[in-house]
């Protein structure tokens, strides 16, 4: 007798089976954005810029939410746009890092209030998960303000800070939306 034809089948849950589909979907549009993206700074010359914007920018949006569209063309475009400002400001905008780090703090603080902003098509979200998305995303703005401090003198840590402020300032776009 095998210990799978022991264990009980257990099927998913309506809700289970919606968050799953929209997971997949979502694993797929973003994994074809993301070879596009770097195919695209690769030819620019940015690909080291574009890994570490998209890591950043995907980690808070995992948690956080963001902009949603309903075309992907205009997500693959808005998205663009969102990295290449991430990695221009990088590249040449730098300010000193007590300024920096304020700004940091009041995105922690306008991130939290702000987040998860999820897209239409996700299942709902349950008063425990949004606790948790706020929280997993302070911890995430706390530890990649410790990143930009570690390497403010570093077009990385530049490109962190930049990748922080347009995240924010997309969250405040999408709220606004919304409304």
């Amino acid at each position: 007798m095998s210990f799978f034809s022991e264990n009980k089948k257990q099927s998913l849950t309506v809700y289970e089976k919606k968050l799953l589909s929209f997971y997949c979907l979502g694993f797929f549009c973003e994994s074809s954005k993301a070879i596009i993206y770097y195919i695209v700074f690769h030819f620019l010359g940015f690909q080291k810029e574009y890994v570490i914007a998209l890591l950043l920018m995907a980690t808070l949006r995992i948690s956080g939410g963001g902009l949603h569209f309903k075309n992907y063309f205009s997500c693959l475009l808005v998205s663009f746009i969102f990295l290449s400002l991430a990695i221009l400001g990088g590249l040449i905008l730098y300010i000193p890092l007590p300024v920096m780090i304020f700004l940091c703090m009041m995105c922690l603080i306008t991130a939290y209030k702000l987040v998860p902003i999820q897209a239409p098509t996700r299942p709902g979200a349950s008063e425990q998960l949004i606790n948790s998305a706020k929280s997993h995303t302070a911890v995430k703005i706390i530890l990649i303000t410790v990143f930009i401090c570690l390497f403010h003198n570093n077009i990385y840590g530049n490109i962190g800070f930049w990748t922080l402020i347009i995240h924010v300032v997309q969250l405040t776009i999408a709220k606004k939306w919304r409304k």
